[in-house]
């Protein structure tokens, strides 16, 4: 009867290191998956960043040059704006 409840004892606690030792397991695997992400998120908004930056860049050239207006003296050349 004492050996029985001392198998018992045995197997719950074998179980409960089982249990979290595969919780720790879970624990490291979700912190190298952050790590990942994390240099994943980052890359990803550097190069929008850079995408958005240089859209505006192009952006304010093409408009500029709608407004630039040469001067002429001639009767063929007409300003455009």
């Amino acid at each position: 009867m004492l050996q029985d409840a001392t198998h018992k004892v045995e197997n719950y606690v074998f179980h409960m290191f089982r249990y979290y030792s595969s919780g720790r397991m879970r624990k490291s695997a979700d912190y190298y998956l952050l790590l990942s992400n994390s240099q994943y998120i980052t890359w990803w908004s550097t190069a929008l960043s850079l995408l958005i930056v240089t859209s505006g860049y192009l952006q304010l050239l093409f408009l500029k040059r709608l407004f630039v207006s040469k001067t002429s003296t001639g009767e063929e050349e007409k300003p455009r704006c």
